[in-house]
Order: C-alpha cells, then sequence, then structure tokens
C-alpha cells in the first residue's frame, strides 16, 4: 500500500497521467528534478522535445553547480581552522584531523571531477559527474557532523553557540549552492545529520532530545527551500533554452530565406535570359520566313494577271489564302515577341474610339460580305468622342478579336460594340470597352480560361477548316495589359461568344469642356416641336395631342416593362418603335433615342444590351414627364386642375 501511494504522489508530483510508467527509482527524479522517459520513449530511441529539453536542463543546472563551486571551495577548511583555534583549550587535539581529513577529501574529489567536467562536449552525459558531485557532497557533510559530534556536544555553552552557527552558517549556504541539483544537497544534509542527530538522541537528556528534533525540524525547512530554489532554477534553464532555441531558428529561417531569395533571384535571371532569347528566336525566325512568303504572294499576284484555267485559278486561290494565313500568323509571331522583349512602347496620343471601331469594321466587311454576315457598329450614349491612349493597340485588338469573330461565324450577324463600364472594386477609373458579339457556335464553359493563352484552340476540327495558330486572343491579353486593361469572354455554347477588351480612358482636357458644353446644351426636349403643333392646331388642339402623346408614352413604357420580364424580345421592339415615335412628336428627343436604342440592340441581336436600356426606361420617361412639365406650363396647369 505504502509503494502505491509513493506511486500515485510521484505521478502527480511530476505530471504523469499513468502512474505505472513512473520508474520507482528516486534517482533519476532527484537528478533531473523530472520524471523520466517513459517506457515507450526507451523501446522506440525516440525522445520527445519537451524531454530533451528537461535533459539539457538539469544538465545545465549541473554545469552550473561546479562553476559556482569553485568559489570558496577551501572557506569550510580554513572555518574549522578558526574554531579550532578559538576552542584548542577546551577540544581535544587529534579532533581537528578526521574534520579536516573529511573536508579536504571531499574538496580534492570535487576539484578532480571539475578539471575532468571542463573538458567534456557540449552534449556529453553529466549524470556520472552528478553522481560524482553527490558523493563529495556528502564526504563535506561528514566534516559537518563531525564538527557537531566532537566540538558541541562536549562543549559549554559558549562553545556549543558558535559550533551551532557554524552548522547553521554551512547548512544555509550549501542550501543556495546546492540547491540546483537537490542529490548533492541531500548527500551534504545526510553527511551532517548522520553522526550528529544519532549523538544527540543518544545522550538522552531534554535538551539533547530538544536540539536534535529543531536540527531535523531546520534542515527539512531547509530543503523545503532548496525545493522551491531549484524549480527556479530549472525554470531559468528551460526559459534560456527556449530562448537559445528559438534564436537558433530564427537564424536558421533567415538563413533559409536568404537561400530561397537567392535562388528565386537566379531563377528570375534565368527565367528573363530564357524569355529573351525566345523573343530573338521568334522575331528572327519569323524575319526569315516573311522573306521568301512575300515571295509566294508577289508570284501569286502575278499569276493571278496570267491566263488561268478555272482549276489553275481554284489552286492559286488556295495558295492565296495561306498565304495570308501564315502572314497574319507571323505578324501575331513578330509583335508578341515585341512585346515580350520589351521593344514595343505604348505611342500615347489622342483618338477618336468610334472611327477606330468603324476602320476596323471597314477592314473586315468584305470578308463578312463574302460569307454573308452583318456586320453591325453600336456606339454607347456615354462614350466620350475622344480619348488619350495607344491607338495603333486599340485598333490591333480589336481587329484580332473581329476577325476570330468573322472567321468563325457562318450565319447571322457579328455586332462591334463600344461601351463605358465602372472601374473594379476600389479603382476610380473608368474603362472604355471594345466588345465583339458573334452568333457562332459558342464555346463551352469548361474551355473558356484558356483562351487567352499562346496557342490555345478551342477545337481542331474548326482550326483545322478556318486556320489560325491560336496567337491572336494571346496578342489581344497582350496588348490589353500592355495598356494597363484587362479582356475578357462571356459565351453559351450553341449561342454564340462575345468577347472583349476594356482600357482606362483618358479625356483630354480640351475634349473635357467641350464635353460638357454639350451636355448643356443637349436638351432632353425639343420646344420647337409643340410650338410648332400651336402654329399649326392651336393651343389647344396641341395640349390635347402632347396630353395624348404622354399617356401613350407612359403605356408603352408600361408594354416595355413587362415585355421585359417576359424577355419578349419580339413585343419590345414593337412597344419601342412606337414609343420613339409617340416621344419624337411632342419632342421628347431623349425618350425617344432610349427607345431607338433599345430597338436598334434587338435588330442587331443584342438583346442583353436591350434589355438593360430597358430596364432605364422608366426612369427616362419620369424625367420626360417632369422635363414636359416645366417647358410647357399649359400641360403642368392641365395636370394641376
Amino acid at each position: 500500500m505504502a509503494q502505491g501511494h509513493v506511486r500515485n504522489w510521484v505521478a502527480r508530483r511530476f505530471g504523469e497521467k499513468n502512474p505505472d510508467a513512473v520508474l520507482l527509482s528516486p534517482w533519476p527524479i532527484l537528478l533531473f528534478g523530472t520524471k523520466p522517459h517513459s517506457p515507450s520513449e526507451k523501446a522506440s530511441g525516440v525522445i520527445s522535445d519537451e524531454a530533451r529539453l528537461d535533459k539539457k536542463a538539469a544538465d545545465d543546472v549541473v554545469d552550473f553547480l561546479y562553476v559556482q563551486s569553485a568559489n570558496g571551495r577551501l572557506t569550510p577548511t580554513f572555518c574549522f581552522l578558526i574554531t579550532y583555534m578559538v576552542f584548542l583549550e577546551t577540544v581535544a587535539w587529534w579532533s581537528i584531523i578526521p574534520i579536516i581529513g573529511f573536508q579536504l577529501g571531499g574538496t580534492a574529489i570535487c576539484e578532480v571531477l571539475r578539471r575532468y567536467h571542463a573538458r567534456l562536449e557540449p552534449d556529453a552525459d553529466r549524470t556520472p559527474w552528478a553522481y560524482g558531485y553527490a558523493a563529495a557532497s556528502g564526504i563535506c557533510g561528514i566534516s559537518w557532523g563531525l564538527a557537531g559530534v566532537l566540538w558541541f556536544i562536549p562543549g559549554d555553552p559558549m562553545q556549543q553557540l558558535v559550533v551551532a552557527v557554524l552548522i547553521l552558517a554551512g547548512i544555509t549556504g550549501s542550501v543556495v549552492s546546492r540547491s540546483g541539483y537537490l542529490p548533492s544537497l541531500v548527500t551534504f544534509l545526510a553527511g551532517i545529520n548522520v553522526p550528529f542527530i544519532p549523538a544527540l538522541l543518544f545522550i538522552g537528556t531534554p535538551l539533547s532530545f530538544a536540539m536534535a528534533f529543531m536540527g531535523l525540524f531546520y534542515v527539512v525547512g531547509s530543503y523545503g527551500w532548496a525545493c522551491g530554489l531549484n524549480r527556479m532554477y530549472l525554470r531559468e534553464a528551460h526559459a534560456r533554452l527556449r530562448g537559445d532555441q528559438l534564436v537558433h531558428d530564427l537564424e536558421i529561417a533567415r538563413d533559409v530565406a536568404e537561400a530561397r531569395a537567392e535562388d528565386a533571384e537566379r531563377a528570375k535571371i534565368a527565367a528573363e535570359a530564357g524569355e529573351r532569347a525566345k523573343s530573338q528566336f521568334l522575331s528572327t525566325i519569323s524575319h526569315e520566313i516573311r522573306t521568301p512568303l512575300n515571295g509566294i504572294q508577289g508570284m501569286a499576284e502575278l499569276l493571278d494577271g496570267s491566263d488561268l484555267s478555272d482549276d489553275q485559278r481554284e489552286n492559286l486561290a488556295i495558295i492565296r489564302q495561306s498565304s495570308d494565313a501564315l502572314r497574319l500568323l507571323l505578324e501575331d509571331v513578330l509583335e508578341i515577341s515585341r512585346i515580350d522583349a520589351g521593344v514595343q512602347k505604348l505611342d500615347i496620343a489622342e483618338f477618336e474610339p468610334e472611327a477606330i471601331a468603324r476602320q476596323v469594321v471597314d477592314i473586315m466587311e468584305p470578308e463578312a460580305r463574302r460569307k454573308g454576315l452583318t456586320l453591325n457598329v453600336t456606339i454607347m450614349p456615354d462614350v466620350p468622342s475622344h480619348s488619350r491612349g495607344d491607338e495603333k493597340c486599340c485598333r490591333q485588338a480589336l481587329l484580332n478579336i473581329l476577325g476570330n469573330a468573322v472567321k468563325f461565324t457562318d450565319q447571322g450577324h457579328v455586332t462591334v460594340r463600344l461601351s463605358l463600364e465602372p472601374g473594379r472594386e476600389g479603382d476610380e477609373l473608368e474603362y472604355l470597352r471594345f466588345a465583339v458579339r458573334d452568333t457562332g457556335p459558342g464555346i463551352a464553359a469548361d474551355q473558356l480560361s484558356g483562351l487567352f493563352t499562346e496557342f490555345a484552340q478551342v477545337d481542331q476540327s474548326m482550326t483545322r477548316r478556318h486556320g489560325g495558330g491560336g496567337l491572336g486572343l494571346a496578342l489581344v491579353k497582350r496588348l490589353a495589359d500592355q495598356m494597363q486593361g484587362s479582356v475578357g469572354v462571356r459565351s453559351t455554347e450553341g449561342e454564340g461568344a462575345e468577347f472583349w477588351f476594356d482600357v482606362p480612358v483618358v479625356i483630354p482636357a480640351h475634349r473635357k469642356q467641350d464635353m460638357m458644353i454639350e451636355a448643356v446644351s443637349a436638351p432632353a426636349l425639343d420646344r420647337a416641336r409643340i410650338e410648332a403643333l400651336e402654329t399649326v392646331l392651336g393651343p389647344d388642339k396641341a395640349l390635347e395631342i402632347v396630353e395624348a402623346c404622354l399617356d401613350t408614352a407612359w403605356e408603352l413604357t408600361e408594354t416595355i416593362e413587362i415585355a421585359r420580364r417576359d424577355r419578349d424580345s419580339d413585343a419590345m421592339a414593337r412597344a419601342a418603335h412606337d414609343l420613339k415615335s409617340a416621344a419624337g412628336n411632342v419632342g421628347l428627343t431623349a425618350l425617344s433615342d432610349s427607345a431607338a436604342r433599345i430597338s436598334a440592340a434587338i435588330r442587331d441581336g443584342n438583346h442583353a444590351e436591350a434589355f438593360d436600356e430597358a430596364a432605364r426606361l422608366p426612369g427616362e420617361t419620369s424625367k420626360a414627364q417632369d422635363d414636359l412639365l416645366r417647358a410647357y406650363p399649359p400641360l403642368a396647369a392641365a395636370k394641376a386642375s
């Protein structure tokens, strides 16, 4: 039962949940102040970081013990000699011999151990040296105990007082110096008490009994004090070791980070060199290929003017188409290589966005007409007439997108649309969007993400039929990135696709003033229409027509709103056509223009744009009514009555 209590106490003392896992030998506990390694750790040969840290802390305490014990190691010997000389007449002459013998013997053993301890490697096991120091402390403690037996017991009260103070000072000093390693204190106290306390008890007087028990209580109290100091020493050792380990880890992390940064820099330099080499290779090979290609195209032109049979002319047409496709591919390769090499710089100047759109449409018009396609241009009202940027890059990017749309669309129409788009979140800029929508085959959703990478082609069968190397959209992205813009695509398989690129809008300063003047001078209401009605029909009849047209405008607005909700574009187109006439009859130019944009968008097949415009129509109608009431007092009076 006693063994079970001891086991449970040890388990609680050292935080072990399983008492059976604690080794019952007290020496490992006393040596290190921590629980020993568990059987599983011993079996596996793997020691946890915490156990390793405990062991290192215990080793540091042993090192500290040897270092601090070097100071004053002969002090007890001088104390004994001085005491002996003071009480020389009352003590036996031979009593100094065993006292000094044990004291010098323990000190000599400790000195030898200290010299060998100083040669230990940092990772060497300190356990044998700890045992040796404990043994030397026990031998030194015997000298103090003999002083009590030989000098305290037979002495007079004054001599007993001096010897008691000497022994108490020795115990107190040992508590401070040996508390870092408790076994050394235990052996020292045992060396004192084993000869001294039994001798006091053997005398059997009340005073000797009292002195014996007082000595035991003092020893127990001193040991408790030493345990507190021991925990403090171990905590400080733990904290220092953890700090050293943290500093070591930080240094390693810094070295690793610096090494990785150097590797990244070398990789960056190698990548840039590889990119330059690739661009130079593409540029060189493209120029080398262009020379014989120009010869092929020139000879094809000469052959076209000669007498050829139908089969020969058909073969010549294939040669010309193939050479044209190869020329376009080479131009894309050259453009990409120039951008990658940093040779192409932006040429910032003032340009007209609408003019670029119409020029590109004019370039592609012959090809579209040959395929039976209709090309449309839609310019949204908020698009500025002038902007600053690289006109060539915008034209080239739009030409690539429109060329793709015409190439892959076999029937229907292709629409170029210019609009003004808000900036991304946190971006105060506005962006000019060049968008191209077609009625081609469309693209599956899972294939949209890679369209703007080099040599990306959705359908190999279509590529073989239409030609192309997959560089056009990649070039568009490079150009947009160079202009601080972005690209995008929206498509549903079987329903066509819409590609666009956005560039920041920078309106020239002298154009901003013109736009402000145009905004003020462009009225939403043409008052001359109403004045003409009054002149021809008279004020009363004109008022009836104005009221009827305004009521009709509201009815048609409601019809368009219902059609928008039902996604009925045909009904919306008919109502928008009627609204355009009704609003125009009484001079509501802004409302008439809004209805016209709805009709045009539906006619171009851009239903999404039509629905967006229709969603703004109730607000346009309300504003038109307010403008009409302010500009035409008879109508305001009629509404008020």
